[in-house]
């Protein structure tokens, strides 16, 4: 700790490692803040450290609720519960705000009644809520849930896979993946984790588990029509994946392969040193930056013309760690996460992470479709100011 606080107290407050890379490779200076130098006068410091701590205390999306309890409902639609105005003057239900409290029915909205953000089309605080999370979360774009991950994993499973595409799917997964895959017509082959007979448990699916499947949709010529694999990390019983391995390894037999794992139990790992590299947007990023090294691809390149010249059966290929041709391989990595269940969110509070080289060109409208068809026009703003915090907590 002593280490990473020393280290901190070089970097300008408010920007982090990639900003910092960016100033320096770029020249560009709108993201620096005032450094911490010991020649500065008390009171510069001072006023440093409160700017550094207000940047990091920032919820945008908290604060406009916040702000928007205190305002007046003289708008042409008003919820009668909104204020509590159907509460505080009824003798049926009044043990309701002693319970909760006023503030809870003072930020009772929608949309409709405009002055906050809107989930399905975010312009305002929800938005930059979002990017905060994105930017924690290390991912490259980040969507607030507020029915719970089983919805957040249907929403990413009818973003992409079309009826008649092969979903390699763990057999013991969340039942709100058969239901994804319902949903989205998709051929599934169900993939079976090891058993732990003296714990009377499943593990995970093993990676020569996976492999096998790969190869064998090959064989059959119909690893066109394989779109995506869905793996849960961690179980759970706890066991965890290496995921950076199974994607590199999935990736070397099929290269567009699009991952989802979900991680309903797992949020908090991002922000433990050991465990953050077995998340999937931690082990996206560092799979993106070893397929853009020049020495691995060098490496690849040299084991490929080898297999040409001597081709390797199926059962070499499952016995021998596999790595991705560079040129053709494509970093397709989607999470799902229930922030209420291992960081501080209310219940039916997750998030969807995503780190897809092609989510612009080739998923983001189909996203956008299947993620409007599961969220509510009316979404619970509680939740989504809980999860604003719980992102905040956590950063």
């Amino acid at each position: 700790a002593a280490d990473i606080a020393a280290r901190d107290l070089h970097r300008p407050i408010g920007v982090d490692a990639d900003e910092d890379a960016g100033v320096r490779d770029g020249g560009r200076v709108e993201n620096m803040r005032p450094v911490l130098e010991g020649r500065e006068g008390l009171l510069e410091l001072h006023l440093s450290l409160l700017q550094g701590v207000a940047e990091r205390y920032r919820t945008p999306f908290f604060s406009a609720l916040k702000e928007y309890s205190q305002r007046p409902t003289g708008v042409f639609h008003a919820l009668p519960i909104s204020q509590g105005k159907s509460i505080v003057k009824s003798h049926w239900i009044r043990d309701m705000v002693d319970f909760y409290g006023l503030d809870i029915f003072m930020a009772e909205t929608s949309a409709t009644c405009g002055g906050l953000d809107s989930l399905l089309e975010p312009t305002g605080p929800l938005r930059e809520a979002q990017q905060l999370a994105a930017k924690a979360f290390g991912s490259r774009q980040t969507y607030f849930v507020t029915n719970g991950t089983s919805t957040a994993n249907k929403i990413v499973t009818q973003s992409l896979v079309a009826p008649g595409d092969i979903v390699l799917l763990d057999r013991n997964c969340h039942q709100s993946h058969h239901y994804g895959m319902m949903l989205g017509g998709a051929n599934v082959i169900y993939l079976d984790a090891y058993p732990l007979n003296d714990y009377t448990m499943y593990g995970a699916v093993p990676l020569r588990e996976i492999k096998s499947k790969l190869l064998m949709l090959r064989r059959a010529g119909k690893l066109d029509r394989v779109k995506m694999i869905a793996l849960t990390n961690c179980t759970f019983d706890g066991i965890v994946y290496d995921v950076e391995r199974v994607m590199e390894e999935c990736l070397a037999i099929k290269p567009d392969l699009v991952f989802l794992w979900d991680e309903a139990w797992f949020a908090f790992a991002r922000f433990h040193p050991v465990l953050r590299s077995r998340t999937a947007m931690e082990a996206a990023r560092r799979l993106r930056e070893r397929l853009a090294d020049k020495d691995y691809g060098a490496d690849v390149e040299r084991q490929l013309a080898a297999d040409a010249a001597n081709p390797p059966t199926d059962e070499e290929l499952i016995d021998r760690r596999l790595r991705p041709d560079p040129a053709k391989a494509r970093v397709r990595v989607y999470a799902t996460q229930s922030t209420h269940k291992t960081l501080t969110s209310l219940r039916q509070g997750s998030m969807i992470h995503i780190f897809d080289q092609d989510y612009e060109q080739k998923v983001a409208e189909a996203f956008h479709e299947a993620y409007m068809a599961h969220t509510s026009t009316s979404p619970n703003y509680q939740i989504l100011a809980s999860l604003d915090l719980g992102r905040r907590q956590v950063a």
